[in-house]
């Protein structure tokens, strides 16, 4: 699939010990867009560098593999959007959390779907955070929509 894909999205899930750096390093060479969390953002920055600064970090992987845009969730803490350029901040929203499953793929699908519109960053990962804000306090990962976004 990755050979006919017209914008290959890399979005990391993982799970200790069920994958490997090789693999890993494959996909992030094929990927034109990168979704991860801090968790993931941290484990995969230290294959390069020993730094602590978040920017540096997604900076690190975003020059070995030129991959803007670089996408990182904080749970409550918001999100982060690296252009190439500039990082774009989002402070999130407080929720009631009832269920996280789910909600970074929430997460991603608002992003991609005010990406395709040509909304602006800001705009963007907001629309994409108040989606997985909004699964985050559904039970469940197919939480009904009673049409509050």
């Amino acid at each position: 699939m990755l050979s006919i894909a017209k914008i290959r999205i890399l979005d990391f899930n993982l799970r200790a010990p069920h994958y490997k750096q090789a693999v890993l390093e494959n996909l992030l060479r094929q990927a034109d867009k990168l979704k991860m969390n801090e968790i993931e953002l941290d484990e995969i920055s230290e294959w390069y560098a020993d730094i602590s600064l978040f920017n540096d970090k997604v900076r690190i992987i975003r020059d070995r593999y030129a991959i803007p845009p670089i996408i990182v969730t904080k749970g409550a803490e918001g999100a982060s959007n690296f252009d190439g350029k500039i990082f774009y901040e989002h402070p999130g929203f407080k929720v009631n959390e009832v269920g996280a499953v789910g909600s970074g793929d929430a997460f991603l699908a608002g992003f991609l779907h005010r990406l395709a519109d040509n909304c602006k960053s800001e705009e963007t990962l907001e629309f994409a955070f108040k989606l997985g804000s909004y699964v985050t306090s559904k039970k469940g990962a197919c939480a009904t929509h009673d049409g509050t976004i």
